[in-house]
Formats: C-alpha cells, sequence, structure tokens
C-alpha cells in the first residue's frame, strides 16, 4: 500500500509541476487581464495544497519522513497565499464585471478552494516538527477557520446563484463542466480539520453537513444524467 501511494503521490506533484510551467508559468508572465478571471483559476492553489494533503498522508503511511514534511508545508503555503490573492482578484473581477463573460460553474472551485486550505493546514500542522504544541495548532485552527470562512461566503453566494438556475432547468442539455460535488468535499475536510484544531462541535457538524450534502449532491447528480446516458446508448441501435 505504501508503494501504491508514493506512485500516486509522486504521479501528482509532478502533473502539478508540468501545468505549472506549461500552463500557468505562460500567462503569468503575460497576464490576460482581470475580466478574463474566473472559478477555473482557482485550481492553481487547489492543486498545490491538494498535493500537500497528498504528501502530509504519506508522511503519516510510511513513518515519518522530514524531507516530505518540509514539502508540504512549502505546497501549503504557496497554496494558501494563492489562495488569498485569487480570492482577492476574483472579488474585485466580481465588482467591476459580475461573472459575465466567464463560465459560472467553476465558481464552486472558490468555496472548495477555502475548505482546501483549511484542510491542508490541519493536515500539515498535525505532522510537521514545527507545528507542535497546543498553542500552535490552536493559532494554526484560527488561520484555517479564516480561511474556511472565506470559502463559506463564496459557497453561500454560489450556492445562491446555483438554486436559482437549478430551478429555472426544464431538461439538461449537455455536463456541466464542474459540478459542485468535489468543492462540496473539499469544503467538508476543510472544516473537519478547523473542527479537529479548535476543539468545535459546532464546525465538526458543519463538516458533517457538508459531508452528507456531498454525497447527495452526487446520487442527484448522477440521476439527473441516467437519461441523457440511456439515450446516448440507445442511438446507435436506432440508427442501425
Amino acid at each position: 500500500m505504501t508503494g501504491a501511494a508514493e506512485a500516486v503521490v509522486a504521479g501528482a506533484w509532478l502533473t502539478t509541476g508540468v501545468l505549472l510551467a506549461t500552463v500557468v508559468a505562460p500567462l503569468l508572465a503575460s497576464p490576460p487581464g482581470l475580466r478574463s478571471l474566473g472559478g477555473v483559476s482557482f485550481l492553481v492553489p487547489a492543486a498545490l495544497l491538494a498535493d500537500a494533503v497528498a504528501a502530509s498522508a504519506l508522511v503519516r503511511l510510511s513513518g515519518g519522513v522530514r524531507l516530505l514534511g518540509w514539502l508540504a508545508l512549502a505546497a501549503t503555503g504557496l497554496g494558501v497565499i494563492g489562495y488569498l490573492v485569487v480570492a482577492g482578484l476574483a472579488g474585485t473581477r466580481l465588482v467591476a464585471h459580475r461573472v459575465d463573460g466567464v463560465p459560472r460553474a467553476p465558481w464552486w472551485i472558490a468555496a472548495g478552494c477555502g475548505g482546501l486550505s483549511a484542510a491542508a493546514l490541519g493536515r500539515v500542522g498535525a505532522l510537521h516538527p514545527a507545528g507542535g504544541g497546543e498553542e500552535a495548532l490552536r493559532i494554526l485552527g484560527w488561520v484555517a477557520l479564516g480561511l474556511l470562512s472565506i470559502g463559506t461566503v463564496a459557497l453561500i453566494a454560489v450556492l445562491t446563484g446555483s438554486v436559482r438556475f437549478v430551478l429555472r432547468i426544464r431538461h439538461l442539455e449537455g455536463r456541466p463542466p464542474w459540478p459542485p460535488t468535489f468543492s462540496t468535499g473539499v469544503y467538508a475536510l476543510g472544516a473537519s480539520q478547523v473542527g479537529r484544531l479548535l476543539n468545535e462541535p459546532v464546525i465538526s457538524r458543519l463538516a458533517d453537513a457538508a459531508a452528507v450534502a456531498t454525497i447527495c449532491l452526487w446520487v442527484i447528480t448522477v440521476l439527473a444524467h441516467l437519461p441523457a446516458l440511456a439515450r446516448l446508448r440507445l442511438r446507435p441501435r436506432r440508427a442501425r
């Protein structure tokens, strides 16, 4: 199991490095402008944060690798800073241009990335030698709570807009580019870590509610697309 986990984590880090070099670096060298910034931009810090969570899990599984722990800490720091920068730019963009001109579904990632930031802080802080001590972990918990709060504000806004959109749907056409299931799931992970760090049952119950919502959203998404999948399977037979 450890060998399989090492292979998966190595693949995740390698993929992130390649994408940062081939996709993100050219954009940083020649920024496309504030109007083109959308929810997809949150995938950049989210990738670093997910890699940090994976690396910290591997440290626990392998019995502790100091270098890997420091690497997870560095990825968490870059991911958190990146999330705050992208959130600030996104807020400015929304004030100036609202949600016009970019796909709306990926804005769910803004909420999920807040939860992923909190989850990464909790996972890395629990294993890193520089993060020991109850007081240090509690400070880390308050920082994680701040990040989760940003994600919560984004979650409320995106959820409100999504409910309005869903209520107007008469039939599904195509596939959603980024359903909310993943974002709600990582939000639940973040809330769980904040509840653990601060020892707050209320936040832990919020994590449980988000986890249940994730499962429900996944089931609803699958069921909603079953008729379309059935039609796709029947088309070739009818054509014959």
